[in-house]
C-alpha cells in the first residue's frame, strides 16, 4: 500500500472489488465544463459496467443501474464552493462486485479524483490558494481522504485528530495493535517555512495500514504549487 501511495501517477481508474481483490481498469472521462459531478460519475461507472463484461453488462444494468447509485456529498472546508462527490454502485444480487467513482466540482466544472492531478487542476484553474494555516490543513486532509487511490477501498481513510479515531468498528483496529497505532500519531500539525510554503503532516487510519502523510503548498500569490507524500508509516 505504501508503495502504491508513493508512486501514484494520477492515472485514471476505478477498482473492482472482485473476491477480495482490487483489479485496475481503464481510464475514463475527464470531465467537461457542461457536466456536474454526479453525472461525470454515471458516466464513467456505465463505462466501466461495459468494459468490465461486454458481455455481461445487460444483466449487471439491470441491478437497477443507474437509479440504484450511492451518492455521498461532502462540501470543502477549504476550497469556498468545491463539492466532493462519491458514487458507488453495487448489481442488485451481486455482492461481490462493488464500482466505485470519485469527482469533485467547483463552478460547475467537475473532474475525476484518482490522485492529486484532477484535485489540482480543478482548484488552481479558480484561481484558488491557501490564505492560513488553518485553510491549508482542511485542504491538505481533504486531498488525502477524497483525491488520494485510496477513495476506492471499501472503508475510506479517517484522519487522526484523537483517540476516537481510532474506532475499531470505523477502522477494524482492535487491541493489542490499537494502543501501537495510538503511541505512534499525532493530530495534523501545521507549518510555515523560509521557502514561502505551508507543510501539513497528518495521520491516517486506514483499514489496510496506518500512514502519515507531508503536504506542501505555495503560499501567498502566484501559481499553486501543492504535493503529497507519504513520509511514515505504523506497520
Amino acid at each position: 500500500m505504501l508503495a502504491a501511495l508513493s508512486k501514484w501517477t494520477g492515472r485514471s481508474r476505478v477498482s473492482l472489488l472482485l473476491v477480495g481483490l482490487t483489479v485496475a481498469a481503464c481510464e475514463r472521462s475527464n470531465g467537461s465544463e457542461a457536466i456536474g459531478a454526479e453525472e461525470l460519475i454515471r458516466t464513467n461507472i456505465a463505462e466501466d459496467l461495459q468494459g468490465f463484461s461486454p458481455s455481461g453488462a445487460q444483466n449487471l444494468l439491470r441491478g437497477g443501474f443507474p437509479d440504484s447509485i450511492h451518492f455521498r456529498v461532502d462540501t470543502s472546508q477549504a476550497v469556498p464552493g468545491l463539492r466532493y462527490v462519491r458514487g458507488r454502485f453495487i448489481p442488485q444480487g451481486v455482492y461481490d462486485i462493488k464500482f466505485v467513482e470519485t469527482a469533485a466540482e467547483l463552478d460547475g466544472h467537475a473532474r475525476p479524483l484518482n490522485g492529486l492531478a484532477g484535485w489540482l487542476a480543478l482548484v488552481s484553474g479558480a484561481g484558488w490558494t491557501p490564505t492560513s494555516g488553518s485553510v491549508a490543513s482542511a485542504a491538505c486532509q481533504e486531498v488525502v481522504t477524497h483525491a488520494l487511490p485510496t477513495t476506492d477501498l471499501p472503508w475510506p481513510p479517517v484522519i487522526y485528530q484523537d483517540s476516537s479515531s481510532v474506532d475499531p468498528e470505523k477502522t477494524m483496529i482492535v487491541e493489542p495493535e490499537r494502543s501501537r497505532v495510538l503511541s505512534r500519531v499525532h493530530p495534523p500539525e501545521v507549518s510555515a517555512d523560509s521557502a514561502n510554503e505551508w507543510t501539513v503532516r497528518l495521520w491516517t487510519v486506514f483499514s489496510i495500514g496506518t500512514y502519515a502523510f507531508e503536504c506542501r503548498m505555495s503560499r501567498g500569490v502566484g501559481p499553486l504549487r501543492f504535493r503529497v507524500t507519504v513520509v511514515d508509516s505504523v506497520s
